[in-house]
C-alpha cells in the first residue's frame, strides 16, 4: 500500500498479525518469519521507499539487487555490480539473463554472496563467506492470493536457501529486499525496483 507523504512516496508492507485468518493459512509459519525480518529492518511499522529502477534488457531484477544493497547496506565491501550478477547468471546455467523470477534472483544473490569473503575467520582459522538471503516484497494484484491478501498489499516473503534459513541470526548473514509489482505471483514476472528505509531521505520513485 502506498501514500504520498509530500513529495515522497512512502508504501507499507501488510503486516499479517493484524489478521485473525492469516494465522490459519499453511504458509503462515514462512510468512511470519519473513514478516518479523521485514518489519525489523524497516522502521516504522514495515514501511519503504519504492526506487525507480531501470528495465533496460530486462534486467530489471538484477538492477533491484544492485540499487537495494546500496541504500540497504552502505558502507558494506564489495558490493554486487550488475556484472557481477551476470556472471553469476550465465555460471548458474539459466536459459534467460533478463526477465528473471523470484527464485532464479535469490539464487543468484545467495550464489554471489557465498563467493565473497569476510575479513574474518571461523574457529579452524577458514576464512568465512557471507551469507546472503533474499526478501521481497509482492504487490497483489490477483488472482491466485485471494485467501492471503488482498488487492493492492504489499506481502513480504523471503526466499529459503541452502546457506540460511530465516529463522537464523548472525554477522556473517546479510538480507536483502527488493519489490515486485505482483507479476511474479501471478504467474508472470512482473516489474522489480530496489527500496530503501523511509528514514534515509532522498527522493524515491
Amino acid at each position: 500500500m502506498t501514500t504520498p507523504s509530500s513529495k515522497l512516496q512512502i508504501s507499507q508492507a501488510t503486516d499479517i498479525l493484524l489478521s485473525p485468518t492469516k494465522s490459519t493459512l499453511p504458509r503462515y509459519r514462512a510468512y511470519i518469519h519473513a514478516r518479523n525480518r521485514f518489519f525489523s529492518a524497516f522502521p516504522p511499522q514495515g514501511q519503504f521507499v519504492r526506487i525507480h529502477t531501470p528495465s533496460d534488457n530486462l534486467l530489471c531484477g538484477l538492477y533491484a539487487i544492485v540499487i537495494s544493497f546500496q541504500h540497504q547496506h552502505p558502507g558494506t565491501s564489495p558490493s554486487p555490480t550488475l556484472e557481477d550478477l551476470l556472471s553469476v547468471c550465465r555460471s548458474c546455467g539459466f536459459d534467460n539473463e533478463g526477465n528473471l523470477s523470484g527464485d532464479q534472483l535469490s539464487l543468484v544473490f545467495s550464489t554471489w554472496g557465498a563467493k565473497v569473503l569476510l575479513d574474518d575467520t571461523d574457529d579452524g582459522g577458514r576464512a568465512k563467506k557471507r551469507r546472503c538471503q533474499l526478501g521481497y516484497l509482492s504487490r497483489y494484484n490477483g488472482p491466485g492470493w485471494e485467501e492471503e491478501a488482498r488487492k493492492g498489499e504489499d506481502v513480504p516473503v523471503m526466499m529459503g536457501t541452502r546457506e540460511v534459513d530465516t529463522e537464523e541470526q548472525g554477522h556473517d548473514i546479510l538480507r536483502l529486499w527488493v519489490w515486485n509489482d505482483g507479476g511474479w505471483a501471478g504467474g508472470g514476472m512482473g516489474h522489480w525496483e530496489g527500496i530503501r528505509r523511509v528514514d534515509e531521505g532522498g527522493e524515491g520513485e
